[in-house]
């Protein structure tokens, strides 16, 4: 927990993985799988950056806290995928499976 707290780097990659789920289960359901998670989190930034732009600009900011927050997380899908506890994580270890057999 300290190295969580200190800014340090996790101690084993399950944290991240482990982050990341909680980050998928977050955004929602339709995430929280994690099956073609980055194709998704990219509609999801797009949806949210015009929703702001057209909808939320003129809101006071507290009310853009939720769409900046699905935003933001969104993002942070795009960019890391959805890790290793996730459907595409499986099914990625499957594929490299199948191939180093052949």
């Amino acid at each position: 927990m300290w190295t969580i707290l200190s800014g340090a780097p996790p101690a084993s990659h399950g944290q991240l993985h482990s982050g990341l789920l909680l980050l998928r289960v977050f955004t929602g359901l339709v995430l929280a799988a994690g099956w073609f998670t980055r194709p998704a989190a990219a509609v999801m930034v797009v949806n949210f950056i015009v929703a702001l732009v057209m909808v939320h600009r003129s809101l006071p900011f507290g009310s853009n806290i939720a769409p900046m927050a699905m935003c933001a997380t969104s993002l942070v899908l795009v960019i890391t995928g959805p890790g290793a506890f996730s459907l595409d994580g499986w099914l990625a270890r499957r594929r490299r499976g199948y191939r180093a057999r052949l």
